[in-house]
C-alpha cells in the first residue's frame, strides 16, 4: 500500500528502523518512475518527496511508494492523487492545523502569533503565501495595511490560465473585472509573454485559443478549458 503523508506526521518515525539501501529516492514530476526490485530486507520503497504538482501518467500498482508532501501542496495534492489514482491502495495522514501553524514558524522564522496572524492575512491559503514571497516580506515588516491579501494584476490571469493552482477562479474573475474597462490590454500582454516562455504544449495551447481573442474573451476560458 502507498502512503501518502508530510513532514509534520508521526508516519515518518516509523521508517526509522528501515534499513538505508532500501530506499530508492525521488522527486516528483511528470516523468516519475518508481522501481519494484527487491533487497535482503524486502521490497524496495519509493521515496517520493513532493513540491509540485505535474503528475505522472499513472502509478505502477505493485510498487511500494512513500510520498513526502510539502505542506503547501498537501490537501491539493491528496484530491488530486485520489483523482488520478483512486484504484491504488494507499493510505493518506491528515494535515493537522498546528501542523499548518508548525509550517509557518519554521519557513518564516517567527513565533506561534505572528504565523497565526498571517495565516489570517492570506487567508489560510499557504500556496498563495509560498507564491508571493515580496507580500509575505511585506507583512512581517509592517508595510502592508490591507486586512488581507488581495493583488489582481495581468500576471493573475496569465497563472490561472496556466494552471497555477495558487490562483483560484474567484481571483482570476476578480482580476478580470479590475481592468473591466480594457478591450485588448490583457490579450495583447499575455501573448508577448507567452512568446518568451519555453514552447511547452501548454504554452503553445493558449497561444493558439489567444489568436484571435480579446479581453472580454477571456471570461469565458474556464468554462471553454
Amino acid at each position: 500500500m502507498n502512503i501518502v503523508t508530510h513532514e509534520y506526521a508521526g508516519t515518518l518515525s516509523k521508517f526509522e528502523a528501515v534499513p538505508s539501501f532500501r530506499f530508492e529516492n525521488l522527486r516528483f514530476c511528470r516523468n516519475l518512475e518508481t522501481s519494484g526490485r527487491s533487497t535482503l530486507a524486502g521490497q524496495v520503497i519509493n521515496r517520493i518527496y513532493v513540491d509540485s504538482l505535474e503528475f505522472p501518467q499513472a502509478l505502477n500498482k505493485d510498487h511500494l511508494c512513500l510520498f513526502i508532501i510539502s505542506v503547501p501542496y498537501y490537501n491539493v495534492f491528496q484530491r488530486m492523487y485520489q483523482e488520478r489514482f483512486g484504484s491504488v491502495p494507499s493510505g493518506f495522514d491528515n494535515l493537522l492545523h498546528d501542523n499548518i501553524v508548525s509550517w509557518v514558524m519554521e519557513t518564516y522564522n517567527i513565533k506561534a502569533r505572528k504565523a497565526g496572524k498571517l495565516l489570517d492575512y492570506f487567508r489560510y491559503s499557504l500556496l498563495k503565501m509560498l507564491h508571493n514571497p515580496d507580500a509575505v516580506n511585506r507583512f512581517l515588516t509592517g508595510e502592508i495595511s490591507e486586512p488581507y491579501f488581495c493583488s489582481y494584476t495581468y500576471d493573475t490571469v496569465y497563472k490561472y490560465l496556466m494552471g497555477d493552482i495558487s490562483i483560484t477562479a474567484a481571483d482570476y474573475l476578480k482580476a478580470l473585472y479590475k481592468y473591466r474597462m480594457s478591450k485588448t490590454a490583457i490579450t495583447k500582454w499575455l501573448r508577448k509573454k507567452l512568446e518568451k516562455e519555453e514552447q511547452t504544449l501548454e504554452v503553445v495551447r493558449l497561444q493558439l485559443w489567444l489568436q484571435d481573442k480579446v479581453d472580454s474573451d477571456l471570461l469565458f476560458f474556464a468554462r471553454r478549458f
